[in-house]
């Protein structure tokens, strides 16, 4: 029985941890598009502007 406690255990500490680096993931990648988005337009305004 304790084999399978510790299993549980082991189980729900997994899917907390995946949900947890998945949730920092989504966030990390939003602040990165953001960050990647305002560059680009910046390069666009450059190469416009022929610099």
């Amino acid at each position: 029985m304790e084999e399978a406690l510790e299993w549980v255990v082991r189980a729900r500490w997994t899917v907390v941890c995946g949900v947890n680096i998945i949730a920092l993931g989504q966030s990390h990648h939003r602040r990165t598009n953001l960050i990647r988005r305002q560059m680009s337009i910046e390069r666009q305004e450059r190469a416009g502007l022929g610099i």
